[in-house]
């Protein structure tokens, strides 16, 4: 069974008014469409009798799909964000739910709600053209294998007060069955680019979780090409001030680096395959940092001296 319903986007100060249900689940003020109704029809008759407010224009966001845990209903769900309304909104006359909040974006990992909800408000919220997103700052590092990612994220997350480490590799390593490794051999290439996506795809809604919830996020990932990058950046949008940070160690130092690695982790030439790649990408967005001659405390020193030189979003 498919219900269509229209939600009400009434949004100030960068937040967005929601509405408690029966189940303790929040989402846009919604109602369901009436026999021969339109949606802006259902809008205006919405919120005049069950918020109380008069409205003043409405511009149509869009339509989104979901369906709910409780009984697995199909929801057709059109939003629309409302210009004006006259009254703060009551909840006198509607039995549909129990309370109203207004939540921003850095409160979305505190509430419970659906993630076709976080969607919307990641959308509607950042759209809305927020100069200072509300989440905390996610800070994405990248370089060739062995260039110290791994180490000098968990190192940074030890110097912030609430801090979280995303691992892609530990992310593309939960496939147990039908893995397809990254490096270059008899796997299937759209296998290999299939489970890289995903892996990014988890990546970032982790990030944007904990973000969300006020962990500042250290993300550490080998990103070979600005399309990659790109990707990251539009699933992070909205969300927090993002900084990229490159760690290019010379040839050198990287071939050093990677003996030191535990046998069954070290890359041999893929290391300075992957090096060169950086080197020719052509990806000029936030910090590149030849960390040859530093320390990894004077790496994680430097990164946060100068860190908002490297913000990118």
């Amino acid at each position: 069974m498919t219900r269509i319903v229209v939600s009400a986007l009434l949004a100030e100060n960068g937040q967005a008014l929601l509405a408690r249900r029966p189940d303790g689940t929040w989402e846009l003020p919604s109602d369901a469409l009436a026999d021969l109704e339109s949606t802006e029809e259902a809008l205006v008759r919405m919120t005049r009798e069950s918020l109380a407010v008069e409205i003043e224009g409405e511009e149509f966001v869009d339509t989104y799909y979901e369906r709910r845990s409780d009984g697995g209903e199909a929801i057709v769900r059109n939003v629309f964000r409302v210009g004006a309304w006259h009254s703060p909104p009551s909840l006198d006359a509607w039995a549909d739910y129990s309370e109203l909040r207004w939540v921003g974006l850095g409160d979305l990992g505190q509430i419970l709600t659906t993630e076709t909800q976080r969607a919307i408000l990641r959308d509607c919220l950042g759209a809305a053209g927020d100069a200072t997103p509300s989440g905390a700052a996610i800070t994405v590092i990248t370089g060739p294998a062995a260039a110290g990612k791994s180490t000098i994220a968990g190192l940074l997350c030890t110097r912030l007060e609430r801090a979280a480490h995303v691992e892609v590799d530990l992310i593309r390593d939960m496939v147990i069955s039908g893995y397809a490794s990254p490096i270059a051999g008899p796997g299937d290439p759209v296998m290999v680019g299939e489970q890289l996506r995903l892996a990014a795809e988890n990546a970032a809604a982790l990030a944007r979780n904990f973000s969300s919830a006020g962990f500042e996020v250290i993300i550490d990932d080998i990103i070979e090409t600005s399309e990659a990058l790109d990707q990251l950046l539009l699933a992070l949008t909205g969300i927090a001030p993002i900084y990229f940070i490159t760690l290019l160690p010379d040839e050198e130092t990287l071939c050093v680096r990677d003996a030191e690695r535990d046998p069954d982790l070290r890359m041999g030439q893929r290391c300075l395959d992957l090096l060169a790649v950086y080197h020719r990408n052509g990806e000029g967005r936030g910090l590149r940092l030849d960390t040859s001659c530093m320390s990894k405390s004077e790496t994680v020193a430097w990164i946060l001296a100068n860190r908002d030189r490297a913000r990118v979003q």
